[in-house]
């Protein structure tokens, strides 16, 4: 008796101890540096411990030509060296130039800025030549450190010409098809902006930061890709109401862009034809570019614009609120657009919606937010096959109802993207939804591919719905509750840490405690109060209408999920599951057995799914860890996959053409 009575009291403290962290203080995820650093900042911070100068291949090269600094200073070093080239045309020299060009520039910058962008120019333009001219392919050794530090003067010198555009508050206005003259009236240097992939539109982008002026903090891993350019984050302009997914968008979003330098070399070039483009891709889209038919990987960083997008307080705060006032969540967005009006509730898309891609829909647990979800966001789309075939939308609700009220309104949600974006059910991808549910999330999301039939009425009353007698309105409310069809447009489910019978965490203490600090939704008081005043005689068990909060939904003696087990699912929906478990060397001996610290194996395991995998961390933090990363990269693989095969087979079946077999397991 004593040990279930400590057992109740550990999973209890251990299930608010990890609510309160969960939702508790914000802190930021991304902190803005003092000084920008650059890779090639630091690479002349290691050449200079000295204080020298020139890096050491630099000042041999300068020597070897007696090119070593002349009276007259820099620029005249500099004219020395391009006379040294015409003569001698050497990689070196060209390297050489490339470098003097940007550490005088850097020393001018703030006294001289109109010469320092010219010479910035310079150093970029020759680092260019050095690479991709034709000549100088002797030059460029595959396992010569000397190309690589080439590549940081371009990059470097093409960030710090842009720095001198931006402006004081560190952003780029830079507009889209807009052409830029840099330099004086007797030098200029036209500069024309184009965008060279991506789904946003041109009006879309209100300004780009400099990812390099950020530090990450509260991000486990940081996907970057060495290459050419310059990595930006570009800020999505706020209501721009020309898509019809629009309301989909969350405020200040971010997404990753990397600038390219392209001189125009052209022998056909004519006059007031730009002398350079300055090319933007949008990298969640490509991250390669071309240069005279060689594939040349782009310098990105996917990890920094979506963490800056993070630095908002509010998405940490609104989990509480969601939790503790579920009913704000309800509430119309103030001052939104009566177009776009919404509720804070729903889904939220993080890239541009694409209907040759899988939508991949990850519904939080409670006490969450979308917010959870970042660490297995982050990994999976850094892997280009997930970024070429999948889309990740989140599902924000309110945590503090019961959860088969927040399936009933994920339904509707669900229902409502898919009559704006593909009003005629026309696009395939739509077709072929995952849901990936953590905890509380993952029964909200089985609930979408269940069908209910009576199961879920039988438990409050033995006569038919239709008697009820209530207002309409009220009726159909009541009825999305307790009656669920599958979706068809689901096609897989991935539960991670789910209470499939409950958790011992929700005991008569912890449920006294939610009712004390949930204050129920309005609407979902209102249609309980009607049904017991209008119809009080069809009910022959009032236990689940007693269920006023997530908490006590949880229990496991609440009768929802015996229920559950009983409903039946699509033959074409495919389950998958993971399961946490507790490490002994990391708590204390006299935790429980066969536990993720919150839900028990007995509850958390399926026998029903094609796949289940068992992960080596606690409750609230299954989904972060590394191989439960893997497995759903895992389970996506397999997902495109067995969809692809489905199209060829019903493709060959209408030509009449006998099908592939399917691969083996």
């Amino acid at each position: 008796m004593k040990y279930t009575l400590y057992r109740k009291l550990f999973f209890g403290f251990l299930f608010f101890l990890a609510l309160n962290l969960l939702t508790g203080c914000a802190h930021k995820i991304a902190s803005l540096r003092t000084v920008s650093q650059t890779p090639l900042d630091r690479q002349f911070q290691v050449n200079n411990i000295t204080g020298e100068k020139n890096s050491n291949r630099t000042k041999l090269t300068l020597r070897m030509y007696n090119l070593e600094h002349s009276k007259e200073g820099a620029v005249r070093d500099l004219v020395n060296i391009l006379n040294q080239i015409q003569e001698t045309p050497e990689g070196d020299l060209l390297s050489s130039f490339s470098e003097v060009a940007y550490l005088e520039a850097k020393r001018i910058e703030l006294s001289n800025p109109t010469l320092a962008a010219k010479l910035y120019i310079a150093s970029a333009l020759y680092a260019y030549y050095f690479l991709f001219d034709a000549q100088y392919e002797k030059d460029r050794h595959l396992y010569d450190s000397q190309v690589r530090d080439v590549c940081l003067l371009y990059n470097g010198s093409l960030e710090r010409l842009l720095r001198l555009m931006s402006t004081s508050e560190r952003k780029l206005p830079l507009q889209l098809n807009q052409d830029y003259y840099l330099g004086d009236e007797k030098d200029r240097w036209n500069l024309h902006c184009d965008i060279n992939s991506g789904n946003w539109n041109t009006d879309e982008i209100e300004y780009f930061k400099f990812a390099n002026d950020y530090e990450i903090l509260g991000i486990e891993n940081e996907y970057r890709q060495t290459g050419l350019g310059v990595p930006l984050i570009a800020k999505r302009k706020d209501g721009v109401y020309g898509k019809k997914e629009e309301k989909y968008y969350p405020k200040d979003l971010c997404f990753p862009v990397s600038a390219f330098l392209r001189p125009n070399f052209s022998k056909d070039k004519k006059p007031g034809d730009p002398d350079a483009v300055l090319e933007l891709y949008d990298t969640m889209v490509s991250s390669y570019t071309t240069v005279n038919g060689k594939m040349i990987p782009l310098e990105t960083d996917l990890t920094t614009p979506l963490a800056c997008f993070l630095t908002n307080p509010g998405f940490h705060l609104i989990a509480k609120v969601g939790m503790f006032r579920p009913d704000e969540l309800l509430k119309p967005i103030p001052k939104s657009e009566e177009a776009h009006k919404r509720s804070f509730k729903g889904l939220y898309m993080m890239q541009p919606y694409d209907p040759k891609k899988i939508p991949v829909i990850m519904v939080h647990g409670l006490g969450s937010s979308p917010m959870t979800w970042i660490e297995m966001f982050n990994s999976l789309r850094s892997i280009p096959e997930i970024r070429e075939h999948y889309q990740f939308w989140f599902y924000f609700y309110p945590t503090g109802q019961p959860f088969w009220i927040s399936a009933s309104q994920m339904r509707d949600d669900l229902q409502e993207i898919r009559n704006t974006v593909d009003p005629d059910h026309q696009e395939i991808r739509l077709n072929e939804m995952v849901l990936v549910g953590h905890s509380m999330g993952g029964l909200i999301s089985r609930l979408q591919v269940m069908e209910s039939d009576d199961h879920f009425w039988n438990l409050i009353s033995d006569r038919s719905f239709a008697q009820v007698e209530m207002a309409d309105d009220l009726k159909d409310e009541m009825r999305k509750w307790f009656f669920f069809d599958p979706n068809p447009s689901v096609r897989r489910v991935i539960t991670i840490a789910t209470p499939f019978e409950g958790s011992e965490a929700a005991n008569g203490f912890t449920k006294w405690l939610a009712f004390k600090a949930i204050a129920l939704p309005t609407q979902f008081e209102n249609v309980l109060a009607n049904f017991f005043k209008t119809d009080r005689e069809l009910i022959k068990d009032s236990t689940l209408l007693n269920i006023k909060t997530s908490v006590d939904s949880l229990a496991p003696d609440c009768p929802f999920f015996k229920a559950m087990a009983q409903c039946d699912l699509p033959g074409n929906v495919v389950l998958n599951n993971i399961v946490g478990e507790l490490q002994k060397d990391r708590y204390h001996p006299w935790v429980p057995k066969e536990t993720d610290g919150v839900v028990k194996f007995s509850s958390s395991r399926r026998k029903d799914v094609e796949s289940e995998k068992i992960v080596p961390e606690e409750h609230m933090l299954v989904h972060t860890h590394p191989a439960a990363i893997l497995e759903t990269h895992r389970i996506l693989k397999e997902h495109l996959y067995q969809m692809n095969l489905e199209e060829q087979q019903k493709s060959l079946s209408m030509k009449n053409i006998p099908p592939f077999p399917s691969r083996l397991k």
